[in-house]
């Protein structure tokens, strides 16, 4: 997926292990509960939704500047460290 525009697109518990969003448009997507291991997504940009998310592995650029404005609930990033700044209503806090 390569360069495309997925603004506002839904991939709530899609396995996208190893795809290619390299220069993507985020903006308003979803990827609640979505396997993103080892995911490309140098120089995507947008807030997307990264509640319950595995990211472990991916490969970004310059991440906090092109993502860091995006929903990371429960989620597990690059690292393995698991990111939970993003959560909103009671609930959704452990």
């Amino acid at each position: 997926m390569y360069r495309a525009r997925l603004k506002g697109a839904r991939f709530d518990k899609a396995n996208l292990e190893g795809a290619i969003l390299e220069c993507t448009d985020l903006l308003g997507a979803s990827f609640r509960s979505g396997n993103l291991r080892s995911v490309d997504l140098e120089e995507a940009v947008g807030a997307a939704d990264f509640t319950d998310a595995n990211l472990f592995g991916a490969s970004t650029y310059d991440f906090e500047f092109r993502l860091g404005r995006s929903i990371f609930c429960r989620t597990v990033m690059q690292d393995g460290s698991i990111r939970s700044d993003g959560c909103l209503g009671i609930a959704d806090n452990p």
